[in-house]
């Protein structure tokens, strides 16, 4: 197994481990976790306004489906294009939530562990093997 499938590997395990570890922290002390932060955000869908709020919802709600081709790619077949598309969309959306945030004091560690994680996943699939 090339490095390439290592980094991919320890950052797919770090990637779906995130998942339980805190990510936000609302008003009152309430946490949540990375899965329920997916289901909080997906449900976010009925509250979308307007065609520019629907656009930066879906641009973001996509973030871990993305996240996911990269994964299957990776272990599969190489197309660059359909690549290198994942990655800078991946990426871009996973440094918009900090932007997202007025107050970056709401972000726990399991965001910045998610975040690395996703990175992990673009170094293993863009490394030779």
């Amino acid at each position: 197994m090339g490095k390439n499938k290592i980094i991919l590997l320890i950052g797919t395990l770090i990637y779906f481990g995130s998942f339980f570890l805190p990510t936000i922290q609302f008003s009152l002390g309430v946490q949540l976790t990375g899965w329920e932060s997916v289901l909080i955000q997906w449900s976010e869908i009925l509250i979308v306004s307007n065609t520019y709020a629907y656009f930066q919802y879906l641009f973001i709600a996509l973030t871990n489906f993305w996240v996911i081709g990269l994964i299957v790619g990776g272990f599969t077949v190489e197309h660059k294009r359909i690549k290198v598309l994942l990655a800078g969309l991946s990426f871009v959306s996973v440094v918009s939530f900090l932007f997202l945030f007025n107050n970056n004091s709401v972000i726990l560690y399991g965001y910045y562990i998610w975040s690395l994680s996703v990175c992990l996943i673009i170094i293993g699939r863009f490394l030779n093997k």
